[in-house]
């Protein structure tokens, strides 16, 4: 019986290790040649896998850029909750902590990293993964605004709702535009969002 239960967890270890392998030699040759010019051939080299296993898991190129730029939003979106999970912060320094998580991780990307993140789910995908990983974003900005209001450290004029939106709204076009033009001044409009969610959501100086 034991047997019997460890096997698919082994079995399961082994295609996410396949998986991951097929992704990273994706990532690296995307990075170095372009998406258009490196073939499925090329990755199968890179990741040393048959082109059949390839198959397996993914249809076509197409649908691996889709894996490949879910992996790494989700890798980075986790990153970036760790660096607010600290309670004990003032809500304002914690929601300024994304700003200065992002400015310091996009600063080593590249090309291929905008470029992946405009990938789009395809059709035949049954849900948005990219849409529940922004709706959890905004639910965790929700809940520590709202907690921020709660112990007083934090402007009531707007609601948690409101802020929530306001922020992640601001933080989703200052990267689309970005992804979108290289000659986007990303990084001084990072300075003036965190300008402005101090002046939000800091609390109302009293004479």
């Amino acid at each position: 019986m034991e047997a019997e239960v460890s096997l698919p967890g082994r079995r399961e270890k082994r295609k996410q290790e396949i998986r991951g392998r097929i992704l990273d030699a994706a990532y690296e040759l995307f990075r170095d040649y372009g998406i258009e010019a490196t073939s499925v051939e090329q990755i199968c080299t890179s990741a040393d896998v048959a082109r059949r296993t390839f198959y397996g898991y993914y249809n076509n190129k197409e649908s691996l850029l889709r894996d490949l730029s879910q992996q790494r939003t989700y890798a980075t979106a986790e990153e970036m909750f760790r660096s607010l999970s600290d309670e004990e912060q003032a809500t304002s320094d914690r929601v300024i902590a994304m700003i200065n998580f992002l400015e310091k991780n996009l600063a080593d990307y590249g090309d291929i990293d905008r470029q992946l993140m405009l990938v789009r789910p395809g059709p035949e995908d049954e849900h948005n993964p990219l849409h529940e990983l922004s709706d959890s974003l905004q639910d965790k900005f929700r809940e520590i605004l709202a907690h921020g209001q709660q112990r007083g450290d934090t402007s009531t004029e707007f609601s948690p709702e409101i802020l929530a939106e306001m922020v992640m709204g601001t933080v989703n076009s200052l990267m689309v535009h970005w992804a979108s033009d290289t000659s986007y001044p990303l990084f001084e409009k990072l300075a003036e969002a965190r300008r402005l969610f101090t002046a939000v959501l800091s609390l109302p100086i009293r004479h």
